[in-house]
């Protein structure tokens, strides 16, 4: 939701483990990120 609200694709990959996700911490810190990157595959980079 995040991405789609800053006009930004979601490869199917960085779809797939987002969606695939069920620990609440992992996707808390996922959505923070998610507010600072250019494209979705950012959000898993360190």
């Amino acid at each position: 939701m995040v991405f789609e609200q800053r006009g930004i694709d979601v490869d199917d990959k960085s779809r797939e483990l987002i969606e695939s996700c069920t620990d609440l911490s992992t996707l808390n810190d996922w959505f923070r990120h998610a507010l600072k990157v250019n494209k979705a595959s950012d959000l898993f980079q360190e």
